[in-house]
């Protein structure tokens, strides 16, 4: 199990505590990517064919945690405790401090404090729930200077995950007129990001999770001048194709297919 982590940007350090394991030594399974799988059985044989499988609830970890002196937790202490992180109807970033986790994030909440009593002092126990089945990697941001009609051919993806990532995207046109970006790995049509009227230097901001759009230039009606087609990232290599000289910088996080122990 791991002994430090890092909640909302904050150390456990700061509150001079780590984590620790109550129940008795042994081995423990935590569960992790649990899916429902449903089938149905063929006409014409004993096979069964695959309906759906999909996920069946977020990860979760009970996490417990004492004083690093082994001192008692005090009530000022479990005020402070509470206020960091059972923050309600929140999720907030969180990280375990071990190699083992290295490039890995869960978006988590943290809740139903507890106070418990382990080995003659006072702990406390908290509920992880994060918003999936799975962790994320550490930002990536990649950035390039293209030419009119150039290709990125090393933009590598290394996703766990068989989901679309669908990145923060900033474009930063060099010259006026219509922008088409098409990423070519993807094989379906109608896959190009498309916006008219560019002016040169205006900053385009893309939150293609969200979806939102904005752009710099107060002239430049962004929303009314897009396709509004949302680019995405897949697993392996994305030809990324832009038709104007700009600037690219793609944010994004990975999905990784981990659980919390």
């Amino acid at each position: 199990m791991f002994e430090r982590f890092v909640f909302d940007g904050v150390s456990c350090d700061e509150y001079g505590i780590r984590c620790a394991a109550f129940a008795k030594a042994g081995f423990i399974t935590v569960p992790a990517q649990e899916t429902e799988l449903n089938t149905e059985k063929s006409v014409l044989g004993d096979t069964f064919h695959i309906i759906s499988q999909d996920y069946s609830k977020p990860l979760s970890y009970t996490m417990q945690v004492v004083n690093r002196d082994f001192s008692p937790i005090t009530s000022n202490q479990e005020r402070f405790l509470k206020k960091w992180l059972c923050q309600r109807n929140k999720y907030k970033w969180f990280c375990i401090l071990d190699k083992q986790y290295a490039d890995v994030w869960f978006y988590a909440n943290i809740s139903n404090p507890k106070a418990a009593y382990f080995y003659g002092t006072v702990g406390m126990e908290f509920t992880i729930t994060t918003n999936a089945p799975f962790g994320f990697s550490d930002i990536r941001n990649k950035k390039w200077i293209m030419d009119g009609n150039d290709t990125i051919e090393d933009f590598y993806v290394d996703n766990d995950e068989e989901l679309p990532i669908y990145p923060n995207l900033t474009i930063v046109p060099k010259e006026s007129g219509t922008l088409t970006l098409t990423n070519s790995s993807i094989e379906q049509e109608d896959n190009s990001l498309i916006i008219e009227n560019c002016v040169p230097d205006e900053v385009i901001k893309l939150e293609c999770g969200y979806p939102f759009i904005s752009s710099s230039s107060v002239t430049h009606k962004v929303f009314d001048d897009f396709n509004k087609y949302w680019p995405y990232l897949i697993d392996g290599y994305n030809r990324i194709t832009v038709d104007m000289p700009c600037t690219l910088e793609f944010e994004y996080r990975e999905y990784r297919k981990v659980g919390i122990v």
